[in-house]
């Protein structure tokens, strides 16, 4: 479809069909000012500029840092969420719509100057930010891959094996584990990928016993890292926990970080929108910065941390490239992932490996491995779910797309057992959820410990696809509140509330996914817990607060969100679909939701709306898969 927009009568229709887009809720009041910004500037006026601004700008709210301008024009639904037959038919798009833009003032190039606010980059139309951001992260990323230093000298060779021999088994399992090993003691980025239970976390705590055991001059600097404040609970747990199982000397276990900070926290935020403290001019002290969850790093996060990094710093990125990727903008990790990740290393490598301790089999030696294929390991074989494991073999199906295959596994019990599918409605969620939800509930507002109310909240939790809506997390929040007889617009706090933070405060040091609990004093008044780690003792203590501090950054969590639940794992897991399709629903998501449960899962759910949500790929445009050597 081709709109031309020339005479003075039609330049204030073009305007006024923006206006009035904003006026029935399809545009955002930015986005109309955004619009007008464009549009009062003489030299830059034009309705394809405007237009593909305001494109633009819708496409970043679905997660994408650019737009296919020609895809666009053909395909005008495909960068909307929502409302997608009205914008197509009353936001122009333009057949020739590179060339229209091409030259406008407004408008750069690649290596054109900065001061211009849009850029074209292979037919890519970019806020200048977001295409910075990008050729940043590539030329980073490409650093940290270009450098690669294996240890040569037969004894240092004969200390690694030594020591892996100590911190792995011969399983089959622990094949690439101990190549990530490898991996990180002779490259500067070391990227580890895989599903639930591959045994991510339990890699990185051995190769954090393995730098610090090879640490002779006592230079080694650990730090660990994760998106949001529950991931970085979440594999602080791990670390400790794995510790104990260890049994190293307390030399090495003092070199590694019990605590996991927010990436928020790391890079040294101390206000909303302020400068962190850590960048390009003042780097992080660190000599390897670990990060899990790096899934849900967005475009300007995953730039700021690769800015901050010394320059002789190693960076590993944990994370499962099927999962969710980030709220805004970007993919990062599953760009940098690539294609399907497959095992490949080069000879020289695979030579080290043997020498090393290391048990490769010659079918991955290939040869033209490129510098960041080198740095990618993939873990396959998962601790979590044997092969008679419903969750593990529905999470097969789920990555595969396959929707029949799902269905004809929900439909026979007799193939799923861990996997209860309970039907859809109301009545089949409260069904299901009222016992364990009434046991919780009993516990968390009785006399137990407050730690042991707090590991109680890992063994049963409520995700949802939508936040808000029927079957939402606040409906879903309020029918347990209402099963329960507790709760009330005006009664926002009583004992045993479960909390969720929802923005980083940055004054209580509270940040954005950190969990806490209300309950009652012997006084009869309410606080609010926190398991949090204590850097004097390094140990987790219990932090309180009054709820009258907490008012606006948190909200109910009996029900979480599958975005907010990234990094945790509960023993039972009840999902819950929305009543229709919509574009949140995705495979992505279906799979993120489930892989958070151990033991249990129940999902509750039309068969059309699951069928959706296993063929429904997110895809987001961006540049930076293409700039990595991938392809477009």
């Amino acid at each position: 479809m081709e709109t031309e927009v020339t005479s003075e009568i039609a330049d204030k229709d073009f305007l006024q069909t923006i206006k009035n887009l904003g006026i029935d809720g399809f545009l955002e009041t930015s986005d109309v000012a955004f619009a007008q910004f464009f549009w009062k500037k003489d030299e830059v006026r034009s309705a394809p500029l405007v237009s593909a601004v305001v494109w633009l700008l819708l496409a970043t709210r679905q997660g994408h840092s650019s737009i296919l301008l020609k895809r666009l024009s053909d395909n005008p639904g495909l960068f909307l969420g929502k409302d997608q037959n009205v914008l197509a038919e009353r936001l122009p798009v333009f057949d020739n719509w590179n060339g229209l833009l091409r030259g406008n003032p407004a408008v750069g190039l690649p290596g054109s100057l900065t001061d211009q606010p849009l850029v074209i980059a292979d037919g890519r139309f970019y806020f200048r930010r977001a295409y910075e951001q990008e050729v940043n992260i590539a030329d980073k990323i490409q650093e940290l891959t270009s450098y690669s230093e294996i240890p040569e000298q037969k004894e240092q060779k004969d200390e690694i094996k030594q020591r892996l021999t100590e911190l792995f088994d011969e399983s089959t399992a622990s094949h690439w584990q101990k190549a990530a090993c490898l991996n990180a003691l002779s490259r500067k980025l070391t990227v580890i990928t895989g599903g639930p239970g591959t045994g991510k976390t339990y890699t990185v705590l051995r190769i954090m016993a393995l730098l610090a055991e090879m640490d002779s001059a006592g230079e080694e600097r650990i730090v660990l890292a994760a998106p949001t404040g529950k991931a970085a609970a979440r594999v602080r747990e791990s670390v400790i926990n794995g510790l104990e199982l260890l049994n190293l000397p307390d030399e090495i276990v003092n070199k590694i970080p019990r605590d996991a900070k927010t990436l928020y926290r790391l890079l040294g935020a101390r206000q909303p929108g302020a400068q962190f403290r850590f960048n390009k001019e003042n780097p992080l002290p660190y000599t390897t910065v670990i990060v899990d969850e790096a899934s849900m790093i967005d475009l300007s996060l995953m730039n700021r941390l690769l800015e901050a990094l010394d320059d002789d710093a190693r960076l590993i990125l944990l994370g499962d490239k099927h999962q969710l990727s980030s709220v805004e903008a970007g993919s990062v990790f599953a760009d940098i992932c690539g294609i399907e990740p497959e095992n490949v290393i080069d000879e020289p490598f695979s030579r080290f490996a043997e020498e090393a301790g290391g048990s490769i089999d010659a079918d991955y030696v290939k040869t033209n491995v490129s510098d960041l294929q080198k740095s990618i390991i993939q873990l396959t074989h998962s601790r979590r779910f044997d092969a008679n494991s419903g969750i593990g073999r529905l999470a097969a199906s789920i990555k595969s797309g396959n929707d029949k295959d799902v269905i004809k596994m929900l439909k026979n019990p007799e193939l799923t057992g861990d996997v209860i599918w309970a039907g859809t409605g109301t009545k089949a969620l409260q069904h299901f959820i009222r016992d364990k939800l009434n046991e919780q509930y009993q516990y968390f507002s009785g006399s137990a410990e407050p730690i042991e109310k707090l590991k109680k909240a890992g063994e049963f939790q409520i995700l949802c696809a939508h936040k808000r809506g029927k079957n939402g997390v606040s409906d879903v929040n309020a029918l347990c509140e209402q099963m329960l007889g507790i709760g009330s617009v005006t009664e926002r706090w009583y004992p045993g509330r479960p909390i969720i933070m929802t923005r980083n405060d940055y004054n209580l040091q509270l940040y954005n996914g950190d969990t806490g609990l209300c309950v009652g004093k012997p006084d009869g008044t309410l606080e609010v817990i926190f398991e949090q780690f204590d850097p004097k003792t390094k140990e987790l203590v219990i932090r309180k607060l009054p709820p009258s501090g907490l008012v606006h950054e948190l909200e109910a969590c009996w029900a979480l969100s599958v975005h907010k639940s990234q990094g945790s794992e509960y023993d039972t897991v009840v999902l819950v679909f929305p009543e229709n399709v919509s574009h949140v629903l995705t495979r992505e998501l279906f799979y993120t939701g489930i892989s958070r449960a151990k033991s249990r899962l129940i999902i509750v759910g039309d068969e059309e709306i699951i069928r959706h949500s296993v063929r429904k790929v997110t895809e987001r445009y961006g540049g930076l898969k293409g700039m990595l050597g991938w392809g477009n």
